[in-house]
């Protein structure tokens, strides 16, 4: 029978290595925390030191650093959407007419050479691009009327002054005799009109002027009175109308006075003619309305209250008057529109497309699809 000999199992040797290494290690961190405890303030206050500088300089990723001074940068905006500026009084929505201040435009003509190119006159020449209305001449004047001859060339007549667009600008008349009459307070006109680039007419307080091989001279002419309208159809033929029921006719190179019926009263006054043809046409003033055909002038009913100022005619058989009111003119009677006007037309143009606009004082109205609205009111 063999002796049991004693020998030691591999789980004793396993379970007394921990032990033996686990009491050495704490004998090693309590002679490390000995030497430490003398240097224990100087690493606590580095450990703080590092934080301090970690959130001094750390920026969270959503915030931006604040500019100051004079390297600082102003905010940009796209160039589509600009930082708005102070409203003017404007003419439509954002289109402005009238620069911040000054007393309000006042218009009295306006004229169309398409729908995209329109112009107004009065105490400013405004110009209307198809989008807006905005001031071409911003300067205070009095013009009372204007004619385009093209995109670059027109003419615009006031109380003492005759002006002149080309090069894209508006300037100031020199002319002797314009000058004269203005200087003696004596110009006055107010209407004009071209027949070409080197020939046109006014007509106002002073009479009749033309134009002619680049300079202004003075008619004689048989007018009594001051003169409001003219209509030239060509330059051979022409009209113009005044006080008192004034009518002249031009033809074989000479101004006539022609009989009609219209008032002859001190108060009363033609204030606009249009002519269809050389044997068709309409002139209006205060409760005058008259029609030109077979030779001569007629006078024809309007509405009770109709107190036309301005007159356009379409064609012979359809036209429109402005005054207190819009009238329409079409088989062969005239009617009044259901727009509102709360003060007096004075101007009116239709374009063949039948796009107008009609104009007086602070109001704008706009002709489009068959109907008048209100573009404008500055009252």
């Amino acid at each position: 029978m063999q002796p049991k000999t004693a020998t030691a199992s591999p789980r004793s040797v396993n379970t007394l290595a921990p032990t033996a290494t686990s009491a050495l290690l704490a004998l090693v961190l309590l002679i490390l925390t000995l030497e430490g405890c003398s240097n224990s303030n100087d690493s606590a206050s580095a450990i703080a030191t590092g934080a301090q500088a970690l959130t001094f300089t750390h920026t969270p990723f959503d915030a931006q650093p604040t500019r100051r001074g004079p390297s600082a940068q102003p905010p940009t905006y796209a160039t589509s959407n600009p930082p708005a500026l102070p409203a003017a009084p404007t003419i439509s929505t954002g289109q402005t007419l009238s620069p911040p201040g000054v007393v309000q435009t006042r218009l009295h003509s306006v004229f169309m050479r398409s729908p995209v190119d329109c112009w107004a006159t009065g105490t400013r020449i405004a110009h209307y691009d198809g989008h807006r209305w905005h001031d071409a001449l911003p300067d205070m004047i009095n013009q009372n009327d204007i004619f385009m001859l093209s995109a670059t060339s027109g003419w615009a007549v006031g109380d003492d002054s005759v002006l002149r667009f080309t090069h894209g600008r508006w300037s100031q008349l020199d002319d002797p005799i314009i000058d004269a009459l203005a200087m003696d307070g004596n110009l006055g006109l107010n209407k004009v009109q071209f027949v070409s680039e080197t020939e046109g007419w006014a007509v106002g307080t002073v009479g009749i002027l033309q134009y002619k091989d680049g300079s202004w001279s003075q008619v004689g002419a048989p007018a009594l009175a001051p003169l409001y309208g003219l209509y030239m159809i060509s330059s051979s033929d022409g009209w113009a109308v005044g006080a008192l029921g004034t009518i002249l006719h031009y033809t074989m190179g000479k101004w006539q006075v022609v009989d009609n019926p219209a008032s002859k009263t001190s108060s009363a006054a033609l204030r606009s003619i249009y002519m269809t043809s050389s044997t068709d046409g309409w002139a209006v003033g205060g409760s005058d309305v008259l029609h030109y055909t077979f030779g001569h002038w007629i006078k024809v009913t309007m509405p009770s209250d109709a107190n036309p100022f301005a007159v356009f005619m379409v064609s012979a058989r359809e036209g429109w008057a402005v005054g207190n009111a819009v009238y329409h003119y079409q088989d062969g009677s005239w009617q009044r529109e259901g727009i509102r006007v709360d003060e007096p037309l004075s101007g009116i143009y239709i374009t063949d497309t039948g796009e107008g606009w009609a104009v007086g004082g602070g109001t704008i109205l706009h002709y489009q699809h068959g109907i008048w609205s209100i573009y404008i009111t500055q009252n």
